[in-house]
């Protein structure tokens, strides 16, 4: 995939459509990667997670009050953030402040961070850092192009679960599904199957693609009259789909290079349901062919 080189210098040379353009790229990231220098011990980096709501004026992460980072800013507030999702890059210049502000504290807390802040937003662990940039070099790759396709109604059964985009929830909760449907023997228990082609749907969204949202995994059915315990059956509406297409090996990560296009994209996406079409029964996945249809307005 080929780069090009979208803005380099300083953050106020950049439009208000550039501005959008980057800010659309950094909040379809999970996590961003925070260098921080101190003058004795050094360079220090650090990935952490991305927080919604990130703009060109002002960024924000949440990390431990104790952390080496923390020290670091205190010392010496220049630092630089890098965005990547494996293609595209940006690279932002400028200085981080420590915010002492509990309204703003309490703004940007997100839920998730239970998992690391157990006293809450307003415990002392918890320390929110604004990074205000001034410089960018952002190279970004050439946008994918779409097939846009109209399907008919489809209806999935399978086993489901509830997860996030953020913390890389996602990647554990996808994983052990995957795991339980291969090791239960799920496909072969689905009553009604019209065939044994694998469908992954993503559906159930509470907002965006960094909200919770539902997976299952599973096979088309004649109906969804006959559910068995601990399956879930989804309707997949018909409708406008945006489509591409992976084809490679599973283990080598082309189903998440896939969604990679969809995210770096400008899709007017609906957020109700999108699927993974395997053509085939996941007996090859060295060799697998898979669509990615995502619904679109």
């Amino acid at each position: 995939m080929d780069l090009r080189l979208f803005h380099m210098g300083g953050i106020a040379g950049l439009s208000d459509e550039q501005k959008k353009t980057a800010e659309d790229f950094i909040n379809a990231q999970m996590y961003g990667v925070v260098a921080t220098n101190h003058p004795d011990t050094g360079a220090r980096l650090s990935c952490l997670n991305n927080m919604p709501g990130q703009t060109m004026g002002k960024l924000y992460f949440a990390t431990d009050s104790a952390s080496s980072k923390i020290a670091n800013i205190l010392s010496d507030p220049r630092c630089e953030v890098m965005y990547t999702d494996g293609n595209s890059q940006m690279f932002l210049k400028g200085k981080a402040v420590v915010v002492d502000d509990k309204a703003l504290k309490k703004a940007k807390w997100v839920d998730y961070m239970y998992d690391y802040f157990k006293e809450g937003p307003d415990g002392a662990q918890y320390c929110l850092v604004e990074f205000i940039p001034d410089e960018a070099r952002i190279m970004l790759a050439e946008e994918a192009v779409f097939e846009t396709v109209t399907l008919e109604p489809v209806s999935i059964m399978g086993i489901a679960v509830r997860t996030s985009n953020l913390v890389q929830q996602s990647t554990n909760d996808i994983g052990n599904l995957w795991k339980r449907f291969w090791d239960e023997d799920i496909m072969s228990k689905i009553p009604g199957k019209t065939s044994n082609v694998l469908y992954a749907v993503y559906t159930e969204y509470e907002g965006d693609a960094m909200a919770p949202y539902t997976m299952v995994i599973g096979c088309p059915v004649r109906s969804t009259d006959n559910i068995p315990e601990g399956m879930k059956a989804v309707v997949i509406e018909g409708g406008r789909y945006a489509k591409t297409i992976v084809e490679g090996n599973l283990s080598e990560g082309i189903i998440q290079q896939g969604w990679m296009k969809v995210w770096q994209s400008k899709l007017d996406r609906k957020y109700q349901a999108d699927f993974e079409y395997y053509k085939c029964d996941g007996s090859d996945p060295d060799h697998a062919e898979v669509d990615i249809f995502v619904g679109i307005r």
